[in-house]
């Protein structure tokens, strides 16, 4: 897991020590809807079009030799898609490659930097031509996404040339992703750009919907698209009445040794089980809960039980400002999924009660500094999500949206306030340059912070903390997030 180069005092419910931020199961989410329609293993239909996520098929097609060139791994990708497109449907004309796109400075960044792409941390760029041979290491390859992107920028161009001679007559094939890459259509005549489908969108979920409107637009009544993020499932949802086809599924799940995971979930009768005032709030609640060890199956049960209560968070994200009707409704659901009364406490009430109970700090809610630079990041994050039937967004600087721009780029900023009141501050924190018994930090059996002069740091022979209880406090690993029914 990535961490920065200092720690920071940071929220802990929703960050760990290092100033990640805590990530939620969310896979959680779709088993709960799934439960709604047991038995999705079948699709009854066969869909004309077929759209899948590129990065997620190159992240499971494993190098079979050490001694493969680009060239072999791409014309394995292509049969891959098109063996598989057939497999999923046997009248499939239409079958779409989607692609994300990588930026330093992207809402996509902090995900990378968790799943562990080390763009920014040394990886070595590897140059991504026909004839050279695969690194060895093809999952440290692929943890650097300016890699990805040459990967993904050889994989189209491929494609592009020797697709037309494995399509069938009747097959076209669509390409769309990489940061300098047009969308091409291939026929077996040759291939061609899509100028409507270029996109600046980032992320291959919302670029998957923009493909599926478009497909409708042209009168295909029945799509699937295969992808394995829980993300893709929500939007389906959220978008069905905008896509336009009568017949809407997912494909998602593999085969691994032991057990047959693949499955077809039905979204046009999956959205029928739904009440229109739980799906209209179901993007926003799914994009909110991520907060420590408030999980996605805790967010589902409020939004079944007591949706009506958080009505104001069905246009959540349509513009880009967060009203003070929807922060009061954000916030009621934040205190809901810590137990209090949504309706009775406020955020600080219940803050209290939580730390004068023997409950870990992790699980005290944040503060309304916090939740409020939490709740700007959710609003630019839907916009996007509800907007992927638009190709072309013009959006702001994130940094106006609960982010910063540090070495690492794009980063989540943790608080807009100080940690504590400065004569709390300086009741707290030490003078010391190196640490010693003298510490008032070590006097009190607390350890050092960053707003002590030793700032804590642990590295530094001219300015060290050898307070125990700060070196102690460093070995601790975050506690991974789960649900706490």
């Amino acid at each position: 897991m990535h961490t920065r180069r200092c720690r920071l005092n940071v929220p802990l419910s929703m960050f760990s020590d290092g100033g990640n931020m805590i990530k939620t199961k969310k896979s959680d989410f779709m088993t709960k809807l799934e439960e709604l329609l047991p038995n999705t293993r079948e699709m009854t239909d066969n869909p004309e079009v077929v759209i899948f996520d590129g990065m997620a098929i190159v992240q499971t097609l494993p190098m079979n030799s050490e001694k493969w060139t680009f060239t072999d791994m791409g014309a394995r990708f292509q049969q891959y898609t098109l063996s598989k497109a057939r497999e999923i449907s046997p009248k499939v004309t239409k079958i779409h490659i989607i692609f994300d796109k990588y930026s330093i400075n992207g809402l996509k960044t902090e995900t990378r930097k968790y799943r562990g792409d080390c763009s920014q941390s040394g990886c070595r760029n590897v140059d991504v031509r026909g004839e050279l041979r695969v690194p060895k290491d093809w999952k440290m390859f692929l943890s650097n996404g300016q890699n990805k992107e040459r990967l993904i920028q050889f994989y189209s161009g491929y494609m592009a040339e020797h697709a037309c001679t494995k399509l069938k007559a009747q097959e076209v094939l669509l390409i769309n992703g990489g940061k300098s890459t047009p969308c091409v259509i291939v026929t077996t005549n040759g291939c061609c750009n899509q100028p409507i489908l270029d996109t600046n969108q980032e992320e291959a979920d919302t670029v998957m919907i923009l493909h599926a409107k478009y497909e409708a637009d042209k009168g295909s009544t029945c799509i699937a698209i295969h992808s394995p993020d829980t993300d893709v499932l929500v939007l389906l949802l959220h978008h069905y009445r905008y896509i336009g086809a009568a017949h809407l599924y997912m494909s998602t799940g593999r085969v691994t040794l032991h057990t047959d995971g693949r499955r077809f979930i039905p979204v046009h009768q999956l959205i029928d089980k739904l009440p229109k005032y739980q799906l209209n709030i179901m993007l926003s609640v799914f994009c909110i809960t991520r907060i420590f060890g408030k999980g996605k199956r805790r967010a589902f049960k409020l939004l079944t039980e007591r949706a009506s209560n958080y009505q104001p968070l069905f246009n959540l994200g349509d513009e880009l400002l967060l009203s003070d009707l929807q922060r009061t409704a954000c916030t009621r659901f934040v205190i809901s999924l810590y137990g209090g009364s949504d309706v009775q406490q406020t955020l600080h009430h219940l803050r209290c009660i939580k730390a004068k109970s023997s409950v870990h700090p992790r699980n005290i809610p944040p503060t309304a500094d916090s939740l409020n630079l939490h709740l700007q990041r959710c609003v630019i994050q839907l916009w996007i999500w509800r907007h992927a039937i638009t190709a072309q967004h013009d959006l702001p600087p994130f940094t106006d949206f609960g982010y910063e721009i540090d070495e690492d780029g794009l980063t989540p900023k943790t608080m807009s306030q100080p940690a504590a009141a400065p004569e709390l501050l300086n009741d707290l924190v030490c003078r010391c340059e190196i640490c010693s018994e003298t510490c008032v930090c070590f006097a009190n059996r607390q350890p050092c912070t960053v707003a002590c002069s030793c700032t804590e740091n642990t590295n530094t022979d001219d300015m060290m903390c050898t307070n125990v209880n700060t070196l102690e406090s460093v070995l601790v690993k975050d506690t991974e997030s789960s649900d706490d029914e």
